[in-house]
């Protein structure tokens, strides 16, 4: 059960990272 929250936790990290990175990329290339 443990690992089940880590993996949802680092899913969820890996996506906010990934809509970041999308998102810093939009605003410095115009």
């Amino acid at each position: 059960m443990i690992d089940l929250l880590i993996g949802s936790l680092m899913m969820g990290w890996t996506t906010l990272a990934e809509y970041l990175a999308e998102h810093v990329v939009t605003c410095l290339i115009p």
